[in-house]
């Protein structure tokens, strides 16, 4: 009997079986887990601190009048002085000697602060100037008015010189009217143009008690 070629055959077909089991195992069974890659952490965002303004009155000269009560900064180098009355004393301030009110005289200089009793808004304000300007402001949470405008010649020769820059605030608060006033001539002592700090004074700086 010839029983060498049977037991090839069957060898041969038992490792047809193996390797089909085999690669079965391996492709059709269930799939290896696919690699996992780590979560990326969310990006860090600098946050930056808002930053407050400087205030540029800081340094400022501070002055208070206890009997019309009222106070203010002005710029460290401007010339004042203090003229008092019967009842107010007026506050005059400017950037030289030159420039500043002499008390009881006519020259009121370049810069007034005064305060006179009862509501005298409307006879405080300027008026009669062909370019004026009327704005209303509020400062320290009172209300007032912001006038600006150009001198012109007088027919009585009185006032300012024609050309003089004029700017008048103009507050009541407690009884009392308050008057802030800026004059800038074309030319002389009074001609030197401080009008940005008087804004920033009266608009940063400015207390009504």
């Amino acid at each position: 009997m010839r029983t060498a070629p049977v037991l090839s055959v069957v060898r041969a077909a038992a490792a047809v079986l193996l390797v089909a089991s085999t690669l079965t195992a391996c492709d059709g069974g269930t799939p290896a887990p696919a690699p996992t890659t780590a979560a990326a952490e969310p990006a860090t965002v600098a946050t930056v601190a808002p930053t407050t303004p400087a205030d540029p009155t800081a340094s400022w000269t501070a002055y208070s009048d206890p009997v019309d009560h009222f106070s203010l900064r002005y710029p460290p180098a401007w010339q004042q002085r203090a003229c008092p009355s019967d009842v107010h004393t007026g506050l005059f301030l400017a950037p030289s000697v030159d420039a500043l009110a002499i008390c009881n005289s006519g020259f009121v200089g370049q810069m007034s602060v005064v305060a006179v009793t009862g509501d005298e808004h409307n006879a405080l304000q300027l008026s009669d100037l062909p370019d004026l300007v009327t704005a209303a402001v509020t400062v320290g949470g009172h209300a007032g008015t912001r006038q600006a405008g150009t001198a012109v010649a007088s027919d009585t020769g009185v006032g300012p010189a024609a050309g003089t820059r004029l700017v008048v605030y103009v507050f009541v608060n407690g009884g009392r009217t308050y008057r802030l006033a800026y004059a800038q001539a074309p030319s002389g002592p009074t001609s030197t143009n401080v009008l940005a700090d008087f804004d920033l004074m009266v608009t940063r700086t400015l207390t009504l008690t």
